[in-house]
């Protein structure tokens, strides 16, 4: 029998958080099925611990694990557009973005089936549930001259469907691999990059959120006052960016904040 299940690239973004990627990949691996493979693409510099670290991981899944060492603080976009690329090299049919900050349980399991609805339901991203985050499923809109606003999705509401529809939803998510490639990230942004990205991916592709397959955030603040300091510089740098290319005077406003 012909093997027909979709070929799926995690990809995981790091950058000085050397433990928070130890805990998230591993916590992917009892789960890894034979058609999945891990990217991870690392924005800082490689330890020697680390290094023996992604050997081990080659050693021990040879074509299911890669990494790549990027420019140093290249930005989440730049990351993000790298490792896309790269997964459709690898001829991976769809992709889950993920994070160091993010782990998996075994909800994962569930995740052929998921893109098995996605694909009947004629859906390109569904934005996976992640635990210990706010909420940010919902409808975003560009308020000219003013503001994004996101409209909220009731809790309530998204648990008592496969899919609900939105136009926005978190850093947690599985979509095609063409969408990405044709959408991609904008790298002026080295953060808050994320508006950006949704307003314009919803221009053109459905989207959905489920809360079947869930994720556990485990933060990212006090890693180090070097990383602490660098990611308010590049945020604040971003809204900066952000504010002039839509001509707005504030990031975000809230029809309905929960």
């Amino acid at each position: 029998m012909i093997d027909v299940s979709p070929k799926v690239a995690f990809l995981i973004t790091t950058y000085l958080r050397d433990e928070l990627l130890y805990k998230s990949v591993e916590s992917l691996l009892p789960y890894l099925k034979p058609n999945w493979i891990i990217l991870v693409a690392d924005q800082g510099s490689c330890s020697e611990e680390k290094a023996k670290w992604y050997l081990d991981l080659k050693t021990r899944f040879d074509a299911q694990f890669h990494f790549r060492e990027l420019p140093e603080n290249c930005g989440l976009s730049y990351a993000r557009n790298f490792l896309v690329d790269l997964a459709k090299t690898k001829e991976c049919d769809y992709c889950v973005l993920s994070a160091d900050s993010i782990v998996f349980n075994d909800s994962i399991t569930d995740l052929e089936f998921i893109i098995m609805q996605m694909k009947k339901d004629d859906y390109n991203l569904i934005g996976l549930n992640l635990l210990n985050r706010i909420s940010w499923e919902g409808f975003l809109t560009l308020k000219k001259g003013e503001s994004f606003e996101i409209e909220f999705i009731n809790e309530e509401e998204k648990m008592m469907r496969l899919f609900t529809d939105c136009s926005v939803v978190r850093n947690f998510f599985v979509a095609t691999t063409n969408s990405l490639i044709r959408s991609k990230w904008s790298e002026e942004l080295l953060m808050a990059e994320h508006e950006d990205f949704m307003f314009r991916y919803a221009q053109n592709y459905k989207m959905a959120c489920t809360t079947f397959i869930n994720g556990s955030y485990i933060g990212v603040k006090g890693i180090s006052e070097e990383y602490d300091k660098l990611r308010r510089k590049n945020f604040n740098e971003g809204i900066k960016k952000l504010l002039a290319k839509y001509h707005l005077k504030q990031w975000m406003t809230y029809k309905n904040k929960q």
